[in-house]
């Protein structure tokens, strides 16, 4: 997929949810809306042929319901297409394609009054498909196909700057606890380690 219509779609998707969203009852409508970039590890091995491990850069979407004065409930999720920056050290010209999903969902705890700040407790989800993995060993041209399922827990914290009544800057960091779920794959993978995350939060008056 060709990064502008990629990116052109995910914009009218997330706009979609965020419409969609905003024209719930007043009961389950979201309170906010957060979207941003995530940095999280990814770690492969196959065959002896590759080994690599890099930060992956994926695009988040979140909404957050506010179930009282300390606690919110949030849902979330991540997406990265294409050229993954995955390059296999033991292949010449080696590359990495395929999609990164991510479905995560939990609970954040404020602390503090001014809610700009929250420890978050959470589950997810996620895939890694049509991942393809070509190179050269040598003289002898490789590539193989894979999928990966799995799912685990994130802990993690996150800070509001708050521009305005609507509008704040978010950062927060955690860490990923994975496991993969289908042991059939090609290779082997990691997913676990520390996540950052930056963007920002907004809410829709209605």
């Amino acid at each position: 997929m060709k990064k502008k219509s990629f990116g052109r779609s995910l914009l009218a998707g997330l706009l979609s949810i965020v419409s969609g969203c905003s024209m719930l009852d007043k009961d389950f409508r979201p309170d906010s809306y957060r979207i941003g970039v995530v940095v999280r590890p990814v770690e492969g091995k196959g065959w002896g042929m590759f080994e690599d491990k890099k930060d992956i850069v994926l695009f988040r979407a979140q909404i957050n319901k506010e179930l009282n004065k300390s606690f919110d409930f949030y849902l979330n999720g991540d997406i990265a297409s294409g050229k993954l920056d995955l390059s296999p050290r033991y292949l010449d010209d080696g590359e990495t394609s395929g999609s990164l999903t991510a479905l995560g969902t939990g609970i954040s705890y404020y602390p503090f009054e001014s809610r700009n700040f929250s420890l978050d407790l959470g589950i997810q989800v996620f895939s890694a498909t049509n991942v393809k993995i070509k190179g050269r060993l040598g003289p002898i041209e490789t590539h193989f196909h894979d999928e990966v399922f799995g799912w685990g827990a994130v802990i993690g914290a996150s800070y509001k700057i708050p521009i305005d009544e609507n509008w704040g800057i978010i950062f927060s960091g955690g860490y990923n606890l994975t496991d993969n779920v289908n042991k059939n794959h090609a290779g082997n993978y990691d997913f676990d380690g520390l996540y950052l995350f930056g963007g920002i939060e907004f809410k829709i008056r209605r």
